[in-house]
């Protein structure tokens, strides 16, 4: 058993005997179906015009314009479908010759105009999985290139404070030296201070000791 599909018109079953109207009913059918093709043929007008000026900005249309648009055309393809739907209802319960062979034509338009919509919806959203996509693959390289760069910066960084380090080493080195230079430099200052202290002790020494020979001479 066949299976109605999403946008199929319905199909009503009719009474094989085929009506014929009235001038008057022939009249009112005439205007009932004038306006459902007038809905009908404004809508697709509306999806057209959609579809043109889309075809005019696609090259530089963002991720969020092309998701206006697939809102826009989608939104408009239903009411279509429900146009559509109410015609073929209309024109099954008309079930006359002249409203069997409307239906078969607007059935055909129909099933074209359809075909147009759901393609371009089709494309669409392809196109929107390819960006979506697109975006993904930037997102996990621009995650690799920051992980890359952090660990890059973390290298950089282990470098400068192993020098920084090394450096205050020296520096507690140079400090010490520094320290030893200067303990080094008063040792040796006081060391020819002491040996200046006792030459002159020494000379001293002689002195008194020469003058002492003098007086026991003299005396």
């Amino acid at each position: 058993m066949a299976t109605q599909g999403e946008g199929d018109l319905p199909v009503t079953r009719t009474s094989e005997r085929v009506r014929t109207l009235t001038e008057k009913g022939n009249e009112q059918y005439k205007e009932h179906l004038e306006r459902h093709n007038g809905v009908i043929d404004t809508l697709w007008k509306e999806i057209e015009t959609l579809l043109f000026d889309f075809d005019e900005k696609s090259a530089k249309l963002r991720p969020k314009e092309l998701t206006g648009y697939e809102k826009s055309v989608l939104g408009l393809h239903g009411k279509f479908i429900e146009a559509s739907t109410a015609l073929s209802e209309f024109l099954d319960r008309t079930n006359t010759e002249e409203s069997i062979l409307e239906k078969k034509t607007h059935l055909d338009r129909y099933s074209k105009r359809r075909g147009i919509v759901e393609r371009f919806i089709r494309n669409l959203q392809d196109r929107l999985l390819d960006t979506a996509d697109s975006v993904s693959q930037k997102l996990e390289s621009d995650t690799k290139s920051t992980k890359s760069t952090r660990s890059s910066l973390s290298d950089v960084l282990l470098r400068k404070q192993i020098k920084v380090e090394g450096q205050r080493t020296r520096l507690r080195y140079l400090e010490q030296e520094i320290n030893l230079v200067k303990q080094k430099a008063h040792l040796d200052a006081d060391l020819r201070l002491l040996e200046q202290q006792r030459e002159t002790a020494v000379a001293e020494a002689e002195v008194d000791a020469i003058k002492g020979m003098k007086n026991l001479v003299m005396g």
